[in-house]
């Protein structure tokens, strides 16, 4: 597994015509322990040096990225020194708008990642003060999505609190990490999907999942089974408070019991149908909205236990739901298409950039929006501009989370994918 650690931006001037170089930074044997790894990198018309910190825990083969800007093309060389475990170099052609990899071995034989920092072919470069590749600005260390795919068992949805993160998934699957990169697998108990997590402000966690599965965690790392009193498959999970929590699923809407009680409550759904896939809601609960496999449609209700029909202007599924105050972001097809509304008011299209079906939407702002798919699409609206994110993945995506600093997207086959 290539774990992307650092991505090393020449700022200011990268571009869709610039060039992206991925070096592994390998060991022989590989699982050597990394921390700080010293890189020289040389082209054509400039050179500079900088320091690669690796988290902690982190092992070989490990990677980082460097963004180069469209002025820089042709051959590249980049030299390592790892320390104690030796040094090593390589070459690798840029291609504008175009990735380009590179694996240096350290301590390596010569001529297969061996050379000296102090060689020949480094003598004309200043070690002292990093180059500005980009002709205006130094490098700048900017977050990259880390692979921290776990096991092969598909996860269908992504949730943090508490200072840790939940994916669940295929085969009653959840797990848990505190963003070292490393996930702990919980017992849930269940053998049935679980499609959607969620957790409330004080942390109390809730799973759902098929067969009218839906679980209870205060965080401690033992589930229980709630009493939902439907077999329908649960997909979605939202709400304001502990007491105050929305579980949507096939033809059916359920609310937290009443207190004292401890049966889930089914709502008025005025006969509809389709299988909601996401739920969101204002915080104070006034506001809720359901993401379905209808007609581009998205359901609405004042949190009175009663849902009626929006239509947005899209022509199928709507996938996902989000939102941050009172704005509302929905995910439908066509493919890459978002769209969005303040509340009250009427639905207008987001053009997402990208050619593939979104599953996932998480909103950190308003105006700043996390987008996946399928084929490894993730894609992020920040400033009123859709960048498209390089992850190296092509698994379907199916949810995405985020705190404002750290991303976490998962999906097919155990895919987990951080971005810190």
């Amino acid at each position: 597994m290539r774990r992307g650690l650092a991505i090393l931006l020449l700022a200011g001037c990268a571009s869709k015509q610039g060039s992206l170089l991925v070096v592994t930074v390998a060991t022989a044997p590989p699982g050597a322990a990394l921390s700080t790894v010293h890189a020289h990198v040389t082209t054509a018309v400039r050179a500079g040096d900088f320091d690669v910190s690796f988290p902690g825990g982190t092992t070989s083969p490990a990677s980082f990225g460097i963004d180069f800007p469209p002025e820089i093309s042709g051959n590249v060389t980049v030299a390592l020194d790892g320390g104690a475990l030796g040094s090593g170099s390589g070459s690798a052609a840029l291609v504008a708008g175009a990735e380009a990899d590179l694996t240096v071995t350290l301590g390596g034989a010569p001529g297969d990642g061996g050379a000296d920092l102090a060689g020949a072919d480094l003598a004309a470069a200043d070690l002292s003060t990093p180059i500005d590749f980009a002709g205006g600005a130094d490098f700048a260390h900017l977050p990259v999505w880390t692979d921290e795919t776990t096991g092969t068992t598909a996860l269908e949805s992504v949730w943090g609190s508490g200072g840790a993160v939940f994916a669940v998934g295929d085969n009653g699957t959840i797990l848990r990490s505190t963003g070292n990169g490393t996930w702990t697998a919980q017992t849930s108990g269940t053998s049935n999907t679980l499609n959607g997590v969620w957790a409330s402000p004080a942390g109390f966690l809730y799973a759902a999942g098929n067969a009218g599965v839906l679980l209870y965690s205060n965080g401690a790392g033992t589930w229980q089974l709630q009493t939902t009193n439907t077999t329908q498959n649960l997909y979605s999970v939202w709400g304001t408070s502990d007491s105050n929590v929305y579980v949507g699923g096939s033809s059916i809407v359920l609310h937290s019991p009443p207190a004292g009680q401890s049966q889930w409550v089914a709502q008025n759904i005025n006969g509809i149908s389709d299988d909601w896939l996401g739920l969101w809601g204002t915080a104070d609960g006034a506001n809720i909205y359901g993401a379905n496999d209808g007609a581009g449609a998205v359901f609405y209700s004042t949190g009175n236990g009663s849902w009626t029909f929006q239509a947005t202007g899209g022509s199928s599924t709507s996938s996902s739901v989000t939102g941050f105050g009172t704005t509302i972001y929905l995910a439908v097809t066509p493919v890459g298409t978002v769209y969005t509304a303040t509340v009250g008011g009427s639905w207008s299209p987001l053009n997402a950039m990208v050619s593939k079906q979104l599953w996932g939407l998480f909103a950190v702002a308003a105006g700043d929006l996390w987008a996946v798919g399928d084929g490894g699409t993730i894609t992020h609206l920040s400033g009123g501009t859709w960048t498209t994110q390089t992850t190296h993945s092509t698994a379907n995506l199916r949810a995405v989370w985020s705190d404002g600093t750290e991303v976490y997207a998962v999906g097919a086959a155990g895919t987990i994918l951080h971005l810190h």
